[in-house]
């Protein structure tokens, strides 16, 4: 597909801001970025997409989650973080916190980052490798770590097997 008519911003070495620009993708890959005149020429045949002098820029990348808590997400706002923590949080994460929650979770977390241009994220929290199969299955990045606190969480009676369990998911994935 051609996508035309847009200002593409581009995170290149002069970081080169293409007006009445134009890129070119195929089967989910940037073929070529250029102005649209000179990609029409080259790529007439294919499908084009007029983007109606929309701003097209690279993905964005989200360097600090715990994705799955998309389903805490308005529980006890506005409290200070050691009361919500301890309060609220914990207690709830100690009650619903399983493997589908967590597979679950990521899948409707990165279909919000993806819809809002969100391509790559940082995560941390419990059950990676669950957060892994769906980022896998999204064809999403991601850098993924296990949560390690000195308390018993979800998926580790201890930070040791926190330890354990990252190990095996660096190893995996």
């Amino acid at each position: 597909m051609l996508f035309h008519n847009c200002t593409v911003i581009t995170m290149n070495e002069n970081m080169d801001i293409i007006e009445n620009g134009a890129l070119v993708v195929d089967e989910g890959r940037f073929l070529e970025v250029g102005t649209s005149g000179s990609l029409i020429n080259k790529y007439g045949n294919h499908k084009k997409i007029d983007l109606d002098s929309q701003i097209v820029i690279p993905g964005l990348i989200n360097t600090h989650t715990h994705i799955p808590m998309v389903f805490f997400r308005g529980l006890a706002d506005d409290f200070p973080l050691k009361e919500w923590l301890e309060d609220y949080i914990w207690p709830m994460e100690g009650k619903m916190i399983d493997e589908e929650f967590i597979k679950w979770g990521s899948k409707l977390g990165m279909m919000e980052m993806l819809s809002t241009g969100t391509t790559a994220f940082a995560d941390m929290y419990f059950y990676e490798e669950e957060v892994a199969r769906a980022v896998k299955e999204a064809g999403m990045r991601a850098s993924l770590g296990e949560g390690i606190i000195g308390l018993p969480t979800p998926d580790a009676k201890n930070p040791e097997k926190n330890i354990e369990r990252f190990k095996m998911l660096s190893q995996r994935w």
